[in-house]
């Protein structure tokens, strides 16, 4: 057990993140805060401590304590492409869209691979009534992603706003075909 571990080594870093992984996963978010703070106590320079807190912060609506923790791990490690998402993520949830659209650039210009970041910028600029650049995000999510029925669902409300029918049908049969549930 992780807190064994700590008893018998107290600076052991990695057993308080994977306690503080623990107790995230079963949903007890206070308990994941503790060992996450004595871990940047003992290493503040510690990047992944950082973001599990900013992951937990998140997860309990405090979006200011998660903007700050994944700013920090930032900082820390600035090719920390999970980071810059996080933090999009964080932004994006306090309707602070230009800053979410810098860090998920931020984090496909790290990680040119990350269908997730894709996808959420097409979001925020759907959400912004800018489509042209939601379909690119939304298109190379699929090239990354093609299973993503989600995806697909968003990109058919994005043509469907460009008046473009016979591309939003589409993508609506496409996203109906991965996931029939959408249907409904």
């Amino acid at each position: 057990s992780y807190k064994k571990a700590i008893a018998i080594r107290p600076n052991y870093a990695k057993a308080y993140l994977n306690l503080g992984g623990a107790y995230f996963k079963q949903g007890k978010y206070n308990l994941a805060i503790e060992p996450l703070k004595k871990l940047i106590a003992i290493e503040p320079d510690y990047a992944e401590a950082h973001y599990g807190l900013g992951i937990v912060y998140d997860e309990q609506g405090k979006y200011d304590l998660a903007i700050e923790s994944f700013k920090k791990a930032t900082t820390i490690k600035p090719d920390y492409a999970k980071a810059h998402y996080n933090l999009g993520v964080a932004y994006d949830k306090q309707g602070k869209s230009e800053e979410a659209i810098e860090a998920y650039q931020k984090a496909i210009r790290l990680n040119p691979n990350y269908a997730g970041a894709y996808l959420n910028l097409g979001v925020v600029y759907d959400e912004q009534g800018k489509s042209e650049e939601a379909i690119e995000a939304y298109q190379m999510a699929i090239r990354l992603n093609p299973n993503d029925a989600g995806v697909h669902y968003n990109l058919g409300i994005a043509y469907r706003e460009q008046g473009k029918s016979e591309e939003a049908i589409a993508a609506y049969q496409t996203a109906i075909r991965l996931n029939p549930n959408l249907a409904e």
